[in-house]
């Protein structure tokens, strides 16, 4: 996708930088990835664009109330989805510090090794996006669900041999993320403990986020923006408060999967629902 910050980032903070310069290193190379992979998608398009309908605007169009609503509707609801994650991961580190430093270093490596499977199966989810908009549009809803229908088994697939392979082996893969791990081994114990337990949230994570992307290539805005309401803010994080005060450090790590099972249900009635109202609409419309 362009993102140049696993590179540059370690680049920055331990090698061209002296010491003590490591957050700056890691903005400052937050800042070039940005700009290189702004050069290399202009550079993409100006090779291409003899071959698309696509161009840069001469001049800026005026948008019309209804687009303007249509773009809020769906993009209003994406971008408070994202701060309600960040959210999330804020409570879990508030939670997680008060037990001490060595399970906050754990959770840390958890969360980490958490975006591996998350971002691809995100990326699956966005590049649904286009394919079922275009055929939503277009009225073909059977090639609409076939598309939403393989992205939903992509991510299922790859999500389980993820959790196979983190119930497998999570010592050498939390041990990854350690400088010494022979030093550190409580807390390398304690992140291959927490991620056995997280690990399984992983597919129902992945379903919601599936059924979100749909809402949002079918114009269902309001419907996406509920879904990320219901999961962070009705289930996650109540959930994160209650199991942690009754069962300490385990209730942390379970909460996450009992709110994902909970909210993969609930967005699936809502998926089955929108999609039946599509179906219906298409035939009385014919």
């Amino acid at each position: 996708n362009g993102d140049y910050r696993p590179t540059l980032t370690p680049l920055f903070m331990f090698a061209l930088l002296p010491k003590g310069y490591e957050v700056l290193g890691a903005g400052v190379a937050t800042m070039l990835s940005n700009v290189i992979s702004f050069a290399y998608f202009i550079a993409v398009f100006h090779r291409v664009r003899e071959k698309t309908v696509l161009e840069f605007p001469k001049r800026l169009e005026k948008i019309e109330s209804e687009h303007k609503k249509s773009l809020y509707s769906v993009g209003i609801p994406a971008a408070f989805a994202i701060f309600l994650f960040d959210l999330v991961t804020m409570v879990i580190n508030r939670l997680t510090a008060s037990y001490g430093d060595i399970p906050l270093a754990a959770m840390g490596i958890v969360l980490k090794v958490e975006r591996l499977p998350l971002n691809i199966g995100l990326g699956v989810c966005l590049g649904m996006v286009p394919l079922v908009a275009y055929n939503y549009a277009s009225g073909d809803h059977r090639r609409m669900e076939r598309f939403a229908s393989l992205a939903r088994l992509a991510i299922l697939g790859f999500s389980c041999v993820c959790v196979v392979l983190f119930r497998l082996f999570p010592e050498p893969i939390t041990g990854i993320f350690m400088k010494d791990p022979v030093k550190n081994q409580e807390t390398v114990r304690l992140g291959a403990e927490f991620l056995r337990g997280r690990c399984l949230a992983m597919p129902f994570m992945l379903l919601g986020y599936h059924v979100v992307n749909f809402m949002n290539a079918v114009g269902r805005g309001k419907v996406s923006f509920l879904l990320a309401v219901i999961r962070h803010l009705v289930l996650i994080i109540p959930l994160l408060f209650i199991m942690n005060a009754l069962w300490g450090l385990s209730g942390l790590i379970w909460a996450q999967v009992a709110a994902d099972v909970l909210n993969a249900l609930i967005a699936l009635l809502i998926y089955k629902r929108t999609k039946t109202e599509i179906i219906d609409g298409r035939k009385s419309t014919n």
